[in-house]
C-alpha cells in the first residue's frame, strides 16, 4: 500500500511541475519585450521539466498542454 501512494504522489507532483512550467511561460508571454519579441518571430519559448532522478527531460507541447520525453517523437 505505501509503494502505491508513493506513486500517485510522484505523478501528483510531476503534473504540479508541469502546470508551473505551462504558467511560467503564460507568464512571461506577458512581459512587454517578450511579446514584441514574440510578435516578430525574434524568440521562441520553450517549457522543459528534468527529472534530475534519471537525467530525462520533457518538453511541453504549448498547444496541448502535453509534455513528451525530449528527443522522443512525436
Amino acid at each position: 500500500m505505501r509503494e502505491h501512494t508513493y506513486a500517485r504522489h510522484d505523478e501528483k507532483l510531476q503534473r504540479v511541475t508541469e502546470y508551473n512550467v505551462l504558467e511560467q511561460i503564460e507568464n512571461l508571454k506577458t512581459h512587454p519585450s517578450v511579446r514584441k519579441r514574440l510578435r516578430y518571430g525574434e524568440v521562441e519559448i520553450r517549457g522543459w521539466v528534468y527529472d534530475i532522478g534519471d537525467g530525462s527531460i520533457r518538453q511541453a507541447n504549448l498547444e496541448t498542454g502535453e509534455f513528451t520525453l525530449l528527443g522522443r517523437k512525436a
